[in-house]
């Protein structure tokens, strides 16, 4: 009789934990296309199980700075997006902001070197990742002149004239 109450019972909570006995063999759900393990801090895999991967060092302003293990058919403008993008920070209107991305190779030093706009905006114009390079994303900030920038410059000069006259009056 208990083993006939304990059949029962799990008849009936089987169908509350599908997700319990849709684990596949390597530990994921089935269906899912990519595997994203972090197995340390600034380590990150972005590849399909028994895809050949290649590593690629990320630096700069980026969110999640690191070494990436990817799939060798991994391009630029997708390492960008797993990385989650650039790093803004707050900016000010008179301020104007591109993100620069160089990608060097210790063999050959800087083989790419251009604005992440252009990388969106030029698909497929990059050339492919290798294993060990590096990509360097640098936020650059361009002040906008302005009136403060003009007064603080007449006034200087300003000065200057006074100093000089007073200078030259003695």
């Amino acid at each position: 009789m208990r083993s006939f109450a304990l059949c029962a019972l799990f008849l009936l909570l089987l169908p509350l934990a599908p997700e319990a006995f849709a684990q596949g063999s390597q530990g994921g759900r089935i269906g899912r296309s990519e595997q994203v393990i972090s197995t340390s801090p600034g380590y990150y895999q972005f590849h399909q199980p028994g895809e050949a991967t290649i590593q690629v060092q990320v630096e700069g302003a980026v969110r999640n700075p690191g070494l990436y293990e990817i799939s060798v058919q991994t391009d630029l403008s997708r390492l960008l997006a797993l990385t989650g993008g650039a790093n803004y920070d707050v900016r000010q209107s008179s301020e104007r902001q591109r993100v620069e991305v160089r990608l060097f190779r210790p063999s050959e030093g800087v083989v790419y070197a251009t604005t992440s706009s252009d990388i969106a905006a030029n698909p497929g114009s990059y050339p492919p990742l290798r294993e060990g390079d590096s990509v360097i994303v640098d936020v650059i900030r361009k002040r906008n002149f302005g009136w403060q920038e003009a007064g603080i410059i007449v006034g200087a000069v300003s000065a200057v004239a006074l100093l000089v006259n007073a200078v030259a009056g003695n």
